[in-house]
């Protein structure tokens, strides 16, 4: 059986890479064979929100974490509409959380310190491609999957709860417990 894509936001990848107390490279494998899942980061995310950790790019270089290029789920003909989706899903996620609508920056595609442009453009790909899950521990990502029929988000702690007690998990209760850590 095939496994589930997945797209994994940088904050989800960022909790694993602080973990110093095991083989982060490890338990990120673990945990995604045992979500069952092919992971995927939007290159965005990659270039602006994860270029400076280990953990991605040695994922990455193994082949346990694919960067999507922009042409595969944006063609030339599509980039347009897709800069219009963000620009809408912008507005109401800044009405959603601050109260007032503000306008996404004239390029999109550059970082943007603070604004959940990962987010938006993660959940905008997920979209685009079909991808059913979108793993994330911002409060953004969730209300922006919501938006969309089929997309689910779930944070570290919810996988935790959903893995608690299972039988032949290979994720031990420490190992869920550095997951989980405070920063």
């Amino acid at each position: 059986m095939a496994k589930t894509r997945a797209v994994l936001d940088a904050d989800f990848i960022n909790k694993i890479n602080e973990i110093s107390q095991a083989d982060k490279e490890r338990l990120f494998e673990k945990l995604m064979d045992e979500l069952d899942c092919l992971p995927f980061v939007h290159p965005y995310v990659m270039e602006h929100e994860l270029f400076g950790c280990e953990l991605a790019a040695s994922m990455r270089g193994k082949g346990a974490l694919c960067c999507m290029n922009y042409d595969v789920f944006m063609p030339a003909g599509k980039k347009a509409r897709y800069e219009q989706r963000f620009r809408d899903l912008y507005r109401q996620l800044t009405l959603q959380e601050n109260g007032w609508e503000a306008e996404a920056h004239d390029d999109i595609f550059a970082r943007h310190a603070g604004c959940s442009y990962g987010e938006i453009h993660s959940v905008l790909m997920a979209a685009e491609l079909g991808i059913p899950i979108f793993y994330s521990n911002d409060h953004s990502g969730k209300s922006l999957c919501g938006r969309f029929r089929g997309l689910k988000a779930k944070t570290m702690w919810e996988l935790r709860e959903e893995f608690r007690g299972r039988e032949g998990c290979a994720i031990s209760a420490r190992e869920w417990r550095l997951l989980c850590h405070r920063n």
